[in-house]
């Protein structure tokens, strides 16, 4: 005779099951599930994540005291630990995880430059990422505190680019144990890509000839190397697809 199989159970008929079974429950289980919760979820990385992402959306400077173009070269830092959720299999932090954790950062850096900020309000601009880099030098283990590093190291009106550098450093000996840059392009609503310089002077930001030296692509070699790697990746795939001859 055919096999019978059972209906499978609707999604009423399991909630209810599963409702039962929680009333049913140990009085322990809630406080239990919810430190499970805490430590599956990074909530302090979501919650400076969407806020930060809530701010950037409405153009809401974190300053708003004039341009300082010192506060671009020297900085910001934030301070972190490695929690549970940031754990891959071999009990460090996961190498995805640094550049989530400098997606926020970056919108920090950027909320204090009050004066910039304004000006992407009212002139209806935008940033773009076309290219990034990162570099593990030590990992990070669980508990382990660190600090992110974040400045503008370069910037180039040839390329109509800006480069920031992310620092992850330890707590505990300073050191470095992994650095990121970031190549940011900044975009009008037109599809314009205004010149940094251009508008860094609109917003009232004055480079004195130094810091227009330190933000020289030539001041880092390793970025000008990195853009040389760029401009010789963009040269292979534009070979890849050219149609091959008969």
């Amino acid at each position: 005779s055919p096999q019978r199989h059972s209906a499978p159970m609707s999604m009423s008929k399991l909630l209810s099951a599963f409702s039962r079974q929680w009333r049913e429950a140990p009085p322990w289980t809630v406080p239990l599930a919810v430190a499970f919760v805490c430590l599956s979820v990074d909530i302090p990385y979501w919650s400076e994540y969407l806020l930060a992402e809530l701010l950037f959306f409405l153009r809401f400077p974190l300053s708003t005291g004039g341009p300082h173009a010192e506060s671009l070269l020297d900085g910001t830092r934030s301070y972190h630990r490695v929690h549970i959720a940031d754990l891959d299999r071999n009990l460090h932090m996961n190498n995805a995880r640094y550049l989530r954790a400098t997606n926020a950062v970056r919108r920090h850096f950027w909320l204090r430059q009050g004066a910039l900020l304004r000006l992407f309000r009212r002139e209806g601009l935008g940033f773009v990422i076309p290219a990034q880099t990162i570099r593990y030098r030590r990992e990070l283990r669980l508990w382990q505190a660190y600090c992110i590093e974040s400045r503008v190291v370069s910037m180039s009106d040839e390329e109509r680019s800006l480069y920031m550098e992310f620092r992850f450093v330890g707590s505990e000996d300073s050191f470095v144990h992994a650095v990121q840059i970031v190549k940011y392009k900044i975009i009008a609503r037109d599809g314009a890509v205004p010149l940094p310089s251009e508008l860094l002077a609109q917003a009232g930001y004055a480079l004195t000839p130094r810091m227009a030296l330190q933000l020289a692509p030539q001041s880092r070699p390793d970025i000008q190397k990195w853009r040389e790697s760029i401009a010789e990746s963009s040269k292979l795939l534009r070979r890849e697809q050219q149609p091959s001859d008969p």
